[in-house]
């Protein structure tokens, strides 16, 4: 099994970094105790196989969601494409709420390492084995060809 970041979900993820202040560039923090801003999210996609093709995001509150009711609702509103989570700055406080059986099988997506160019993402299955816990899978990123200038 393994979590499969398409280039959109990428690009989109890296965005977010820039703008919440936790990527390269102006505005953002400079010393890695510096605060930065709490940004999660949904992972939007589907499963193939045991592939979880993460096709694109969307922000939500810290924490996720205000309720079980209001991620049920959110979810029936994307047309049930919620697979997971993801957060820039996971805080076992907040990670809490999806270790739970509503969350089982979904993936969790610890974006830091997005704030950098060249940073991979470190990917976790939601498992259960007496007790709920984030089991790591391997993070593929969709090769993107490079793109040849012409003169």
């Amino acid at each position: 099994m393994d979590a499969y970041l398409t280039r959109g979900a990428i690009e989109t993820l890296r965005a977010l970094a820039l703008v919440s202040g936790a990527g390269p560039g102006p505005g953002a923090h400079s010393s890695a105790s510096a605060a930065v801003p709490v940004t999660e999210g949904f992972l939007l996609g589907h499963r193939r196989g045991p592939r979880r093709l993460v096709e694109d995001v969307l922000p939500t509150r810290p924490g996720f969601f205000p309720s079980l009711e209001s991620f049920f609702e959110s979810d029936r509103l994307l047309g049930g494409r919620v697979i997971g989570f993801f957060s820039f700055k996971p805080a076992p406080s907040r990670l809490k709420k999806i270790l739970a059986p509503f969350a089982a099988g979904k993936i969790f997506l610890d974006a830091s390492p997005l704030a950098s160019k060249r940073g991979t993402p470190r990917a976790f299955f939601v498992d259960f084995d007496r007790a709920f816990h984030l089991r790591p899978l391997p993070c593929v990123r969709e090769k993107v060809e490079k793109e040849h200038r012409h003169a």
